[in-house]
């Protein structure tokens, strides 16, 4: 065990060790811990591991192209080749996790707990009103993490996202982006002198009481 200072807030936080796979954020306001320098360059090679490889395919692609042309003798006549330059991907963009919008004036009192399994996708996710659809508030939660927030009390449900690399709430984790929606409906009210909250694990369990499905991006 190590003890890494967060650059944000000041805390000491006890991590086991740093890791190409998975990022540590600090467990006070969830800012990214420092790490060695080797230490960050595998991490993001790893995070676009899957861009490296179609990199290496079109590249090889194009090199057996080349190879298999055939030779044209120096003294004869071609056209010029016209080369069309693709669209530029648009570029990742760099996000804290935690809460990225809230849509609402009401008083946040009711306890929100969301738990993501380890890996390398994150979670975009989405609370609406129940009746209306309307968003009500945003949270990113990276894989393998725990967010802990407070919401409105009112009858909500629950939306999220899926991928690897953050491209911005317009275009999310890009083409490859995963839409789910859970089917249950979210009562936070108070009972007697408590208020009722929700711990929302999105990690698929056998015996789980949360069934999700998938939907398409225009319904999310």
């Amino acid at each position: 065990m190590k003890l890494v200072k967060c650059r944000q807030c000041g805390a000491q936080n006890r991590i086991e060790a740093h890791s190409a796979r998975q990022i540590a954020y600090c467990g006070n306001c969830h800012y990214q811990l420092p790490a060695p320098g080797a230490v960050r360059l595998m991490q993001l090679l790893f995070r676009y591991k899957y861009w490296l490889i179609l990199a290496g395919i079109l590249g090889g692609v194009l090199v057996m192209d080349e190879y298999k042309s055939p030779a044209k003798p120096s003294y004869a006549a071609s056209k010029t080749a016209q080369h069309v330059n693709p669209q530029p991907a648009y570029p990742p963009v760099a996000i804290q996790p935690g809460i990225q919008r809230i849509s609402t004036n009401a008083e946040r009192i009711a306890p929100l707990r969301i738990k993501t399994p380890l890996g390398t996708e994150s979670y975009f996710v989405k609370l609406t009103q129940a009746a209306t659809g309307a968003a009500v508030m945003t949270f990113y939660v990276h894989g393998g993490q725990t967010f802990d927030t407070e919401v409105p009390l009112g009858s909500y449900r629950i939306k999220y996202a899926t991928g690897e690399v953050w491209y911005g709430e317009m275009h999310l984790f890009g083409p490859e982006t995963q839409y789910s929606e859970a089917d249950k409906v979210f009562q936070f009210a108070v009972n007697g002198n408590q208020i009722s909250g929700y711990t929302v694990e999105l990690i698929r369990q056998r015996g789980g009481n949360l069934h999700t499905k998938s939907i398409a991006p225009s319904q999310f």
